[in-house]
């Protein structure tokens, strides 16, 4: 009996560890898959890529010869020799990169002394900043930390150039998000992918629509969305088919900083994505509302060569009332309908121009069962919601950057929405900096909101306001 007691716990045991080897997730080594210096003032930011988040990085400067010496905590990578990646650059000649134990040496060769220096770590990238670049380096946010947005634009390189950036429902998981664009490489591990630096891992739980995983290709579009178990590692629950040319990230913004040449570096699912100076980063969420949650995917079309968002809602309610007036003597039940359609559509005229139109129709009838006569004869009713131009940095060759104008029928809203929450035809003023945003609107009704009344109602006629 002990005997068998003793091999059924043994061979419970081998199950056990059988089951908690084939559920680990071989996490990849570090390694450096690339490496870029840019000039900064007088200084460089170097900028390496590698194909993991570090546990932890840290930065020494040596002389004889001039180097910087950077420990890269992390899985270490099979003993292998050094990796070299030459530079043309006036202050930092090359980049090497060694296995260590416990992680990964990178050693920045310097022709001459840049001046103090940081080292930090971003998602999968390890940043030097040297010399002026470090001095120079502004701590001022640009109010996108922890805003979820979608950044439409293509892969250059191990980043994301932005033409496009959209704020989207910020109380989702951060860790939640979305990829699109073509397949760089397949790996560096088994079930794996990469598109731009990001690492994409698909399980037996994953979903594929219209393709199968003998189509993940280098070069092939896929679409992946899912969560990160680590900086740039999405585990994907989904992947699909995307359409050529597109290169797409959706998530929330766990790093930022503006750059002295005006463009914005943010961090989304820890890849790095550059948003250029001319390329707004408000106004698409000037359409959004706090009590409407819009999809991530909503439909894009391309006219005259600059996108438009359409979307809508649609309702269709029924309702039976029986007995409604509590008269058992009659009968007079009937039947509500309250159907309505809301379309809408976002265009940018230009990169700093935006056009918006919602518009909303609605059929509501209450029908008599016993006569089949109408209880509301007004039953249709076109309502005119919010429309309105967008122009921003309005004054940028005159006053500078940040002043914003919109024109039309939009909404104001106080944090207390019982106190006002109103559409109103109005013109508004922004002043919109890192470090300040004003605003200063001035409204008047101009013509009726709806199609039920010809005229303007009389508690708001003539009602001059300044917000």
């Amino acid at each position: 009996m002990r005997r068998l007691a003793a091999v059924a716990a043994t061979t419970f045991g081998l199950v056990l560890g059988v089951a908690a080897a084939h559920g680990q997730r071989s996490e990849p080594a570090l390694a450096v898959r690339n490496v870029r210096v840019d000039p900064i003032g007088g200084g460089r930011r170097v900028t390496i890529t590698l194909t993991r988040g570090p546990e932890g990085v840290r930065g020494s400067r040596l002389e004889n010869p001039l180097r910087l010496e950077i420990d890269v905590d992390g899985p270490q990578a099979e003993a292998g020799g050094e990796k070299r990646f030459p530079l043309a650059d006036e202050v930092v000649s090359g980049v090497r990169a060694a296995p260590r134990a416990g992680g990964l040496s990178v050693v920045l060769d310097l022709k001459r002394d840049p001046g103090p220096s940081d080292v930090r770590a971003e998602g999968v990238e390890v940043i030097a900043d040297l010399g002026e670049a470090y001095v120079s380096r502004a701590s001022v946010g640009v109010g996108l930390q922890g805003k979820r947005l979608k950044i439409t634009g293509r892969w250059v390189e191990q980043r994301l150039e932005a033409s496009r950036v959209e704020h989207k429902h910020s109380r989702k998981d951060p860790r939640i998000g979305r990829v699109d664009g073509p397949i760089a490489a397949v790996g560096p591990e088994p079930r794996t992918f990469l598109v731009g630096p990001l690492v994409v891992e698909w399980t037996a739980s994953t979903q594929f629509v219209g393709l199968t995983p003998e189509a993940l290709v280098p070069g092939a579009p896929v679409e992946a969305a899912g969560r990160l178990s680590a900086p740039a590692h999405l585990v994907a629950g989904t992947i699909e088919k995307a359409k050529p040319g597109r290169g797409e990230i959706l998530g929330a913004v766990t790093a930022e900083e503006r750059r002295s040449d005006g463009s914005i570096a943010l961090t989304i699912l820890g890849v790095e994505v550059i948003v250029p100076a001319g390329v707004p980063t408000r106004g698409s969420d000037l359409a959004k509302r706090l009590d409407e949650k819009r999809p991530d995917k909503q439909e894009t079309l391309s006219i005259f060569g600059r996108p438009l968002t359409i979307g809508g809602e649609l309702q269709v309610l029924t309702e039976y009332r029986r007995n409604f007036d509590l008269d058992d003597a009659t009968r007079k039940d009937k039947v509500e309908l309250d159907d309505h359609i809301e379309l809408e559509g976002l265009y940018f005229l230009t990169p700093r121009v935006l056009l918006f139109a919602q518009g909303k129709f609605t059929y509501a009838p209450a029908i008599r069962l016993d006569t089949g006569a109408r209880d509301t004869p007004e039953a249709k009713e076109v309502e005119r919601r919010e429309h309105w131009l967008f122009a921003g940095d309005v004054l940028q060759n005159v006053l500078g950057r940040g002043y914003s104008l919109q024109i039309g029928r939009q909404k104001f809203q106080e944090v207390r929405e019982w106190w006002w929450d109103k559409n109103l035809d109005a013109l508004r003023v922004y002043y919109d900096r890192p470090e300040m945003h004003t605003e200063l609107g001035v409204g008047q009704e101009l013509a009726p909101d709806s199609t039920l009344t010809r005229f303007i109602t009389p508690d708001e006629e003539d009602v001059f306001r300044l917000l």
